[in-house]
């Protein structure tokens, strides 16, 4: 055992505060080489991130049932403090054509990660027919175990995800008022156009992003760029 006290460990990582999509604010911490061995492990990738982020957060709060985007903005805030400047470089192919061949100069430029956005959220409540149903946003290991290209497992996706139904004036929460049986005769009366709002729900959802414009320096092409979700943002960047 260690000499030296946990809070005392602890402050050798550098610390910041983050808000979360509901504004409530938790304390992280930067990574550390118990983190890296965590990343060098056989976990899928969600997994791997959630079990970073429960140990790199300092206030008490159950990660793994966090909506997915507050999952990345907490990994992102985490692996932002391992880097020793928000300005990190990038690079992307040219794809302007130029009498019918593609430019293909290897542009080099900058992003700043201070600068990453949420899209916007939209409202839980989805309003059917004189009903509303009320969602919450899917969990990064519920999407990691869902495949939301079976129409199966998206219907089982929506199903986990209403939280009550309100129809004339009364409300009834899922678990207490309404039985697992019960959500599901409610959705088998839902219409086409009813039941897209709730698939679009769970399968489009708000995530980070960046956006910038990268002009070439050989060409002089310039193309505005996104880069959203973990996946490229992080990538582009490692």
């Amino acid at each position: 055992m260690s000499k030296f006290k946990k809070e005392d460990l602890l402050s050798l990582a550098p610390t910041k505060s983050v808000t979360l999509s509901d504004n409530s604010i938790v304390q992280i911490r930067g990574l550390c080489v118990k983190e890296i061995k965590i990343m060098l492990g056989d976990n899928s990738f969600n997994e791997t991130m959630v079990e970073v982020i429960q140990s790199c957060v300092l206030s008490e709060i159950d990660i793994s049932k966090l909506p997915t985007f507050d999952i990345e903005l907490l990994y992102l805030a985490i692996w932002r403090l391992s880097k020793t400047s928000a300005i990190v470089p990038v690079s992307f192919r040219c794809t302007n054509e130029i009498d019918d061949n593609q430019c293909n100069h290897l542009v080099h430029t900058e992003i700043n990660l201070d600068h990453v956005k949420l899209t916007d959220i939209p409202s839980t409540n989805i309003a059917i027919n004189g009903a509303t149903i009320k969602m919450r946003f899917p969990t990064i290991l519920e999407l990691d175990f869902f495949d939301i290209e079976k129409p199966s497992d998206v219907f089982d996706l929506v199903l986990r995800c209403i939280e009550s139904v309100t129809m004339n004036g009364e409300t009834l929460s899922v678990g207490t008022d309404l039985v697992h049986s019960e959500v599901v005769e409610i959705l088998d009366y839902v219409d086409e156009t009813g039941m897209i709002k709730l698939v679009e729900f769970v399968t489009n959802l708000p995530t980070n992003k960046i956006d910038l414009a990268v002009k070439c320096d050989k060409c002089g092409h310039t193309e505005p760029m996104r880069l959203s979700g973990l996946n490229e943002i992080i990538g582009w960047v490692e």
